[in-house]
């Protein structure tokens, strides 16, 4: 088992791979269609799933993405799948009240 050093000390790749696998998953996709999705592999993201091999920084902002998660939440620093703006809301109301801003000011 691989471990990777992170700001919380030591976790294993198996742990990444858990969470990967799991948010995969729940989101409906499959191996086949993430991969396409980030532009790699599907073997590759067979590789992340399985613990042999970790993203490289490009790849894993990109399944951050698509699968809409923190990068914390893979790694594993928190249970809470939501992105937070300076600290605060989660980032899909952050963009509700963007756009609602938005609209308001092209009202006046």
């Amino acid at each position: 088992m691989k471990k990777i050093t992170s700001a919380g000390g030591q976790m294993s790749t198996e742990f990444i791979a858990m969470r990967l696998s799991g948010l995969r998953k729940s989101r409906k996709l499959t191996q086949a269609e993430l991969a396409s999705k980030i532009g790699c592999a599907e073997g590759t993201i067979g590789h992340y799933e399985q613990g042999t091999k970790l993203p490289s920084m490009n790849n894993f902002v990109k399944i951050c993405e698509v699968l809409n998660c923190s990068a914390d939440y893979l790694l594993g620093r928190t249970d809470d799948l939501n992105f937070y703006l300076n600290g605060g809301l989660p980032n899909d109301l952050g963009n509700a009240l963007n756009i609602i801003v938005a609209a308001l000011e092209n009202q006046i």
